[in-house]
């Protein structure tokens, strides 16, 4: 068992959510992760196609993450201060956190294959949600680095 296994069942014991957080952001772009990501992305009124065939694969619990930005940074606060340095807050960008790359794939290599498709499709239905923004924020939100999130 490695030290991050350790750690990542603490964290699980202490805040679930921080942990599906955590397994959903290795499915992310892992240099740049941001709080809009999630907001915009769980927005019940930017349904995708998918959402829209009854097959929603937004979680009701990070949906309200979504809503709630103090409970999403005591979810960030559980991964990034309490010494398991999951994630990382960037230097250069307030607001923003990443995760490092050996981290990451050790994150979606102790997942077995069938816990794979409901975070990539969370994860792309998060982009695709953002892409349809339609209102001046969310517009703002296009000169965000997303491209580097679908490639992941």
């Amino acid at each position: 068992m490695t030290p991050w296994e350790v750690s990542f069942e603490v964290i699980q014991e202490r805040n679930k959510n921080a942990g599906t957080i955590f397994l959903l952001c290795a499915f992310l772009n892992s240099s740049d992760l941001f709080y809009d990501l999630f907001q915009i992305g769980t927005n019940p009124n930017k349904l995708s196609q998918a959402v829209e065939a009854g097959d929603d694969p937004r979680p009701t619990w990070l949906c309200d993450l979504g809503r709630e930005e103090l409970a999403f940074l005591d979810v960030i606060k559980t991964l990034v201060f309490l010494t398991f340095s999951f994630l990382r807050p960037r230097e250069s960008i307030n607001d923003s956190y990443s995760i490092h790359a050996i981290v990451r794939e050790w994150a979606r290599l102790r997942l077995h294959a069938s816990e794979w498709k409901p975070l990539l499709t969370f994860a792309v239905s998060l982009i695709w949600n953002v892409l349809q923004g339609n209102d001046e924020r969310e517009q703002s939100m296009l000169h965000k680095p997303l491209l580097p999130h679908a490639d992941h």
